[in-house]
């Protein structure tokens, strides 16, 4: 467990800091529901009223450093479009294998308690107008 742990901690740090990405996962092919999983997430997402925009983010990673600002920017641009929702992966480490998180920073938008769209990784180049562009369209979509 420990071993597959540090594997998968080195794999975030480099896909996550330019490295060439990795294979996007589904989540697992088990019977497990996110209820099962994370109770309280689960709630929130199935009760929200609005799309629920997830930041899933990790200590230490330069990438996330530079998404969270950017996401809090957009949430209070787009105050009552969506809610957004951070999660640490390290405190949440069912919940981000659950939804096959196998990068971070990357966000999920949910609609109606369902993942919509993924964005995995922190855009090269202008990555807020990159994000900007990427939430429009999924909200829209």
């Amino acid at each position: 467990m420990a071993r597959a742990l540090g594997i998968l901690c080195c794999a975030l740090l480099l896909s996550s800091c330019g490295g060439p990405p990795l294979p996007m996962q589904p989540p697992p092919l088990d019977s497990r529901k996110v209820e099962d999983v994370d109770p309280l997430f689960a709630k929130m997402l199935l009760e929200s009223k609005t799309p629920v925009l997830v930041d899933f983010w990790g200590e230490g990673c330069p990438p996330c450093l530079v998404m969270g600002p950017i996401l809090d920017e957009l949430a209070a641009a787009n105050e009552g479009k969506f809610k957004l929702v951070k999660v640490n992966v390290a405190d949440k480490e069912a919940l981000a294998g659950y939804y096959g998180i196998d990068s971070i920073p990357t966000v999920i938008l949910f609609k109606n308690g369902v993942s919509h769209r993924r964005l995995p990784g922190l855009p090269h180049g202008d990555a807020k107008a990159q994000v900007a562009n990427w939430l429009k369209r999924a909200l829209a979509g």
